[in-house]
């Protein structure tokens, strides 16, 4: 590996670690909502019937 090209190869693998990092962090916090509110539709339901 040319040791020169090292903190390009580095910093490519950093923001990629990122990018990925903030989609799973995304689509966790999208689950932990979409959780809360299914729960409380179906809470809704429940007492409407």
């Amino acid at each position: 590996m040319n040791v020169a090209h090292a903190g390009f190869i580095i910093a490519a693998y950093a923001i990629c670690i990122g990018v990925v990092g903030g989609l799973v962090l995304a689509i966790y916090l999208d689950h932990r909502r979409l959780k809360r509110e299914l729960a409380r539709l179906g809470d809704r339901r429940g007492s409407d019937a």
